[in-house]
């Protein structure tokens, strides 16, 4: 049987063939580089209210949590501790392990 194409243009690959898949790769691998920067670049505003809110969350938390066998405030104990009130409910030692625990 005869093939459908003639040999001549089977064997006949020039640089007018390989150019636009070259440039095709370049754009494909360019653009795959623009998307990944812009992905993964985050906008200003959106980082500084994601860390307002984490700020806010950690006051919330040390504000209503109480000291585990006392009925005071996170926030209480380590203003007893900072100003040195002498009789302290909450022994400094113990507040530092708390704390540690908290906000681990």
């Amino acid at each position: 049987m005869a093939s459908l194409k003639p040999r001549l243009v089977r064997e006949s690959r020039g640089v007018s063939d390989i150019l636009p898949i070259a440039f095709m790769f370049l754009i494909v691998v360019f653009a795959g580089v623009l998307l990944h920067s812009y992905r993964f670049g985050a906008i200003n505003s959106a980082v500084n209210r994601q860390m307002q809110l984490k700020a806010e969350y950690l006051y919330r938390t040390l504000e209503t949590s109480q000291v585990e066998n006392y009925s005071l405030s996170y926030l209480g104990a380590v203003a007893e501790n900072v100003v040195g009130i002498s009789p302290q409910i909450v022994p400094g030692d113990y507040l530092r392990e708390r704390l540690d625990i908290l906000l681990a």
